[in-house]
C-alpha cells in the first residue's frame, strides 16, 4: 500500500519537466500580453496551434502536480500556501493591471486541487491504469465547458445556460456572461487532468521508470522547476515591465 505521503528521493527530471512547462506558460502569457497592448486583440492566440500550445501546457503542468502531490511533508499546508498565493495573484493584477487580471488563475486552483485531493489519496490506489483513462476521457469531453458546451467535434452539447449565474458557479466551472481572466482554471473539468496526475503516481511508482527519474539532464530546468512558485510570481512583472521598454523605445 502507498497510504503513506513519500518522502523519499528526489526525482531531478520532474524538476526539469515543470522548468520546461514554466518556460512554455510564460511564453504564452508574454504572447498574450503583447497582442493585447500593440494590436489590442489576442483572438490569435484562442483557436488552432496557440491554443493547442496552451492547453497540453497547462494540461501538464497540472497532471504534474498531481503526480508529485504525495511527495509533499505536508499537502495541506502546500496547498494551502498555493491558493493563498493564487488569491495575492488576483489581488495584484485587478489593482496593476484591472484590464488583465487573473481571476481564478492555474495557483488558485491547484491549490484548490491540493485540499481537495489530499483527503482522497489512498482512493487513488485503486485500478490506476483503468481510472487514468477516465480521467483523460472524461476530461476531454469537458474541457470546453466553460464555452458552454460539453463533447467534441459534431457531438456536442449545450450546457443549461442557468449554470453560469455568479462567481461561485464560475469558481466550480461555469464562468458568467462577461467574466474576463488572463489566467483561467475553474475546479472542473481541470480536477479531473490532477487526478489523472495522482493515478498515474499509484500506476508507475513501483515501476522502472521512476529510477530513471532521478537522473539530471539540464541544470537551467531544474532550478527553474524547483522554484516554480517565485518564479511565476516574477515573470508577470517583468513581462510588463518589457513591454514598456519596448513602448518607450518605439
Amino acid at each position: 500500500m502507498n497510504s503513506t505521503i513519500t518522502k523519499a528521493k528526489r526525482y531531478i527530471a520532474l524538476d526539469e519537466l515543470r522548468g520546461l512547462l514554466l518556460i512554455s506558460m510564460m511564453g504564452y502569457h508574454l504572447a498574450w500580453i503583447a497582442g493585447d497592448t500593440f494590436y489590442n486583440s489576442h483572438a490569435a492566440l484562442i483557436e488552432g496551434l496557440p491554443l493547442l500550445w496552451q492547453e497540453i501546457t497547462a494540461s501538464g503542468f497540472i497532471m504534474l502536480s498531481g503526480f508529485c502531490l504525495r511527495f509533499s511533508k505536508n499537502p495541506y499546508k502546500r496547498g494551502l500556501v498555493v491558493f493563498l498565493t493564487g488569491l495575492m495573484i488576483t489581488a495584484v493584477t485587478l489593482i496593476a493591471t484591472p484590464l488583465l487580471p487573473i481571476i481564478f488563475g492555474i495557483f488558485t486552483f491547484m491549490g484548490s486541487a491540493m485540499l481537495i485531493s489530499t483527503p482522497l489519496l489512498d482512493h487513488f490506489e485503486d485500478s490506476p491504469g483503468f481510472s487514468f483513462a477516465y480521467c483523460l476521457g472524461i476530461f476531454l469531453l469537458t474541457h470546453k465547458m466553460y464555452c458552454g458546451y460539453i463533447g467534441v467535434g459534431d457531438f456536442k452539447f449545450a450546457m443549461p445556460h442557468e449554470f453560469y449565474a455568479n462567481w461561485v458557479t464560475t469558481y466550480l466551472g461555469f464562468p458568467f456572461d462577461d467574466f474576463l481572466s488572463l489566467d483561467y482554471f475553474p475546479i472542473f473539468p481541470h480536477i479531473l487532468m490532477f487526478w489523472a496526475g495522482c493515478f498515474l503516481y499509484n500506476l508507475i511508482i513501483n515501476s522502472s521508470v521512476m529510477s530513471r527519474l532521478e537522473a539530471p539532464h539540464c541544470k537551467f530546468l531544474e532550478v527553474l522547476g524547483k522554484n516554480s512558485l517565485i518564479v511565476y510570481l516574477v515573470h508577470f512583472p517583468i513581462i510588463l515591465a518589457l513591454i514598456e521598454l519596448v513602448k518607450i523605445l518605439n
